[in-house]
C-alpha cells in the first residue's frame, strides 16, 4: 500500500495524510467491513479527493499516467483546459515539451493554485493549431469538449482523461461525435467508486493495432 500512496500522492508541492490514503484505498470486502465504516470510507474519500481537486488534479497524476502521456504524444502538444497546470508540470518534469492553457472561466477548484500555466485563451480556437490535444475532466453541461474535438485539424489526436459515456464529465454531443474514429483505452490508478480512464482518439481515422 505504502508504494501506491508514494507513487499517487507523494508530490512535492503538497502533502496528503497517507493513513487517510490507506483508509481510502483499503479493499472492501462485505465480510470484513460494516456498514457504518463502509460510510466513513465514502465520506473520507469524498473529502480526500475534493482537497485533491482543489490543489492539483481532477485526475490522479500518477506514474502511470505520466509515463502513458509522455509514450503516446505526438508533435506539438497541449494541455487545453490546464486548471492548476499540475498535470503539465508533471510531464515536464519527466522531460515532455507540453504547452498549458488555463482559461479562467474553465477553472473550477483550482483558482488559487499555478503550478506553471503558458496562456489563458479560448480552447475552442487554439484546438486546430496542435498535434495532441491533453483534454481532462471536461466539463458536462456544456458542450466544450465536442466543440473543441470538432475544431481540431485533421490527423491530429485527443488524449482524453476522464469518465466515458453515462459519467460526470464531457457530455452526449462530445461521445456522439467520436462514434466514426478509433478509439483506444489506457487503465490508470483512478479514485475509489470514480472510472476515470486515458482514451486515445484519433482523428485521422484508420485503426489501432
Amino acid at each position: 500500500m505504502k508504494s501506491t500512496i508514494n507513487k499517487i500522492f507523494a508530490h512535492d508541492d503538497v502533502c496528503f495524510n497517507e493513513e487517510r490514503v490507506a483508509r481510502v484505498f483499503k479493499k472492501i470486502k462485505e465480510d470484513e467491513i460494516t456498514d457504518a465504516q463502509y460510510i466513513l470510507l465514502q465520506a473520507d474519500n469524498v473529502m480526500l479527493r475534493k482537497e485533491y481537486i482543489s490543489q492539483l488534479s481532477w485526475c490522479i497524476v500518477s506514474d502511470e499516467l505520466i509515463s502513458n502521456i509522455v509514450a503516446l504524444s505526438m508533435g506539438k502538444t497541449v494541455d487545453i483546459i490546464a486548471g492548476s497546470g499540475f498535470l503539465s508540470k508533471k510531464l515536464r518534469d519527466a522531460g515532455m515539451t507540453v504547452y498549458a492553457n488555463g482559461p479562467k472561466e474553465h477553472v473550477f477548484d483550482c483558482d488559487d493554485f499555478d503550478y506553471g500555466i503558458d496562456f489563458r485563451e479560448d480552447p475552442v480556437k487554439i484546438a486546430k493549431e496542435y498535434d495532441t490535444i491533453i483534454l481532462s475532466w471536461p466539463p458536462y453541461y456544456n458542450d466544450l469538449a465536442r466543440d473543441i474535438w470538432m475544431a481540431m485539424k485533421p490527423g491530429a489526436q485527443m488524449l482524453y482523461i476522464g469518465e466515458w459515456l453515462g459519467g460526470c464529465c464531457a457530455n452526449d454531443a462530445f461521445f456522439n461525435a467520436l462514434v466514426p474514429y478509433p478509439i483506444k483505452y489506457y487503465s490508470i490508478p483512478h479514485w475509489p467508486y470514480i472510472h476515470d480512464g486515458l482514451f486515445v482518439i484519433n482523428k485521422k481515422g484508420g485503426q489501432y493495432d
